[in-house]
């Protein structure tokens, strides 16, 4: 049995177009793989105190400062602990708090900040599989105005580390406290 000429191409055109469509793009939605590690911000809470400056513009005057803490998870599920460099004293020093109103940073500051290295070769922490529970401490100094609206985003990344995506937590709004007792 033989095939005729006009069966042949025929194959030939289906086999071709299906050859050429393996390379096509798909027209459906890709899924959105969910991040092997988040940050979350389970409480906000800060007190407002006063100092005076030493030095610099506002020597001998009297300025307003708050002390933010932030208890944070930060939930490890890539499948095994993860290693983080730092010339400071946490994995999670490479952490920057955003204040926020009406969704707009109105402040940044970042968690090292107020620190001093501590070890100028780095130093490694680990960050278990599951959830890292700590509490992060941010001073700074404010305006004026009220800031007991605002909210609270932290935004990092953890260097060094096999994860390489940034990180971004949730937002909360910040609770008055007149110590962290």
């Amino acid at each position: 049995m033989s095939l005729s000429p006009s069966v042949v191409t025929a194959g030939f055109v289906v086999a071709a177009i299906l050859f050429a469509c393996a390379g096509c793009k798909s027209n459906e939605k890709k899924v959105e793989k969910e991040p092997e590690v988040s940050l979350t911000i389970t409480k906000v809470r800060a007190y407002e105190y006063f100092s005076t400056e030493l030095e610099g513009e506002f020597k001998d005057q009297e300025v307003k400062n708050i002390l933010v803490a932030c208890d944070v998870v930060l939930d490890n599920q890539t499948g095994e602990d993860l290693t983080v460099q730092s010339n400071f004293s946490s994995a999670m020093d490479y952490f920057d708090l955003q204040l926020l109103r009406d969704n707009k940073a109105v402040a940044v500051v970042s968690y090292i900040e107020h620190q001093s290295p501590s070890s100028p070769g780095g130093k490694l922490f680990v960050l278990k599989q599951g959830e890292n529970e700590t509490e992060l401490r941010f001073p700074m100094r404010v305006s004026p105005e009220d800031w007991a609206d605002l909210e609270v985003r932290l935004k990092g990344s953890l260097p060094g580390s096999k994860f390489k995506g940034a990180l971004q937590s949730n937002k909360l709004p910040i609770q008055r406290v007149d110590d962290f007792d």
